[in-house]
């Protein structure tokens, strides 16, 4: 199973790692807004509605 994985965000104004594999979705550290997290997850090619968890 191949993962993928994207830092959405990393810094003082907030933290984000999205992972892919194996038909799931995940987000970890959602420290962004949630209008941010689904900009910076379409521009890698995600979907929102599509993440399974958050941790």
């Amino acid at each position: 199973m191949a993962l993928t994985y994207c830092v959405l965000g990393s810094g003082s104004s907030g933290n984000c790692l999205w992972i892919r594999g194996g038909g799931v979705q995940i987000l970890v550290d959602c420290g962004l807004s949630a209008r941010q997290i689904c900009k910076r997850l379409e521009a890698v090619g995600g979907r929102i509605d599509e993440v399974q968890a958050v941790v």
